[in-house]
C-alpha cells in the first residue's frame, strides 16, 4: 500500500478549507465633549443606531453557513472623540456543525455597569435558545476600559446556531409553537413609569402571550419598546414594568427591593433595565426593569 506524505502546508490547506474566516468589522465616534456615552458601546448593539455590529454579524450570518469564531472590541479617547472599535471572526461550517444564524449583545456602562449588565444576560441564553430552538454560543463578558477615561463596560455576545435542525424563522421555532402565532408588538415610547407599567398590565390581560416573550429596547426610556412572543400552547406569561426613584447622584434605589418582592410572589423573569428620566418627585430620574411572570 501506498502512503502519501502530506506537508504541513498541505495540512494548512486542507484545514483552511473548514476555518476560512471573514471579519466582520466596525468603528464607532463620539465627541469628547458631550459624550453620549450609551452610544460609545452602543456600536455594538443598539435600536439608537441604524448600523451597528450586530446588525451587520446577524446580516452576514444569513446570508451564509458561517460559525461566530471571535470578538474582539475595544474602546479609547484619541483626540477630540472616543473611538470604539468591533471585530467579529467568522468561519465556515466544518463537519458535524450546525451555522449560527442569529447574533445579539447586551451590555452596560457607567456606574452600575456589572449590576446592570448581569441582570440583562441572566438567563437569556436559555431564553434565546427555547425562542430560536438552536444552541448558544457566549462570547464575553467583556470588561472595557475606555483608555484615557475613567468610564468602564461591560458586554456579552450571544450567536444562536439555526440551519436544518435550527431554525431561521422564530415563527416555527418549535412544534409546541407552530400551532400558534407570531406576534410582534411595538409600544410607543414613554417617560412616565406608571404609564408603562399600566400599558404593560393592560396588553397582558387582553392577549394570549406564551413561549416566555422577549423585550427589544435601548433600555434608557423615551424610545419604543419591541415585545415579541408566541400565542398559543404553553406557559401563560404576563409582562410588566417596575420601578423605583434613583435617590442621589451616584444612582442608587430600591429597585432590587422591588425586584426581589415581586419575584417572592411570582415566578418571575428580570427582562432588561430601563431607566426614566427626571420627573416631578424623581429629580434623578427612574431606575426600572422590564420583567416577564409566569401566570
Amino acid at each position: 500500500m501506498k502512503k502519501f506524505i502530506i506537508t504541513e502546508e498541505e495540512k494548512n490547506r486542507i484545514r483552511g478549507l473548514y476555518e476560512q474566516t471573514s471579519p466582520i468589522s466596525i468603528t464607532g465616534e463620539q465627541p469628547v465633549s458631550n459624550t453620549d456615552w450609551d452610544l460609545v458601546h452602543g456600536i455594538l448593539g443598539s435600536k439608537r443606531i441604524d448600523d451597528d455590529l450586530e446588525k451587520r454579524v446577524g446580516d452576514a450570518l444569513q446570508k451564509g453557513n458561517y460559525r461566530v469564531k471571535d470578538v474582539k472590541i475595544d474602546s479609547y479617547k484619541q483626540g477630540d472623540k472616543i473611538i470604539t472599535t468591533g471585530n467579529v471572526i467568522l468561519s465556515n461550517v466544518g463537519p458535524g456543525e450546525k451555522p449560527h444564524k442569529h447574533f445579539t449583545t447586551r451590555g452596560s456602562i457607567g456606574r452600575s455597569y456589572e449590576q446592570e449588565h448581569n441582570t440583562q444576560v441572566s438567563g437569556l441564553s436559555d431564553r434565546l435558545k427555547n425562542y430560536y430552538n438552536g444552541e448558544v454560543t457566549t462570547f464575553g463578558p467583556y470588561i472595557i476600559k475606555v483608555k484615557g477615561t475613567n468610564v468602564i463596560y461591560k458586554q456579552s455576545f450571544f450567536a444562536i446556531e439555526g440551519g436544518q435542525s435550527g431554525v431561521d424563522n422564530p415563527q416555527q421555532s418549535s412544534s409546541q409553537q407552530t400551532s400558534g402565532q407570531y406576534i410582534t408588538k411595538e409600544f410607543p415610547a414613554q417617560t412616565n413609569p406608571e404609564t408603562l407599567r399600566q400599558m404593560l398590565k393592560d396588553y397582558s390581560a387582553k392577549n394570549e402571550i406564551s413561549a416566555e416573550p422577549m423585550f427589544s429596547t435601548d433600555y434608557k426610556g423615551g424610545s419604543p419598546i419591541e415585545l415579541s412572543y408566541f400565542t398559543g400552547n404553553g406557559s401563560k406569561y404576563a409582562v410588566s414594568y417596575i420601578y423605583s426613584p434613583i435617590t442621589d447622584e451616584k444612582g442608587n434605589s430600591e429597585i432590587q427591593k422591588v425586584y426581589d418582592a415581586v419575584k417572592a410572589k411570582n415566578k418571575t423573569y428580570s427582562r432588561a433595565n430601563l431607566k426614566m428620566p427626571p420627573s416631578q418627585g424623581a429629580p434623578y430620574g427612574y431606575k426600572g426593569l422590564l420583567i416577564t411572570m409566569e401566570k
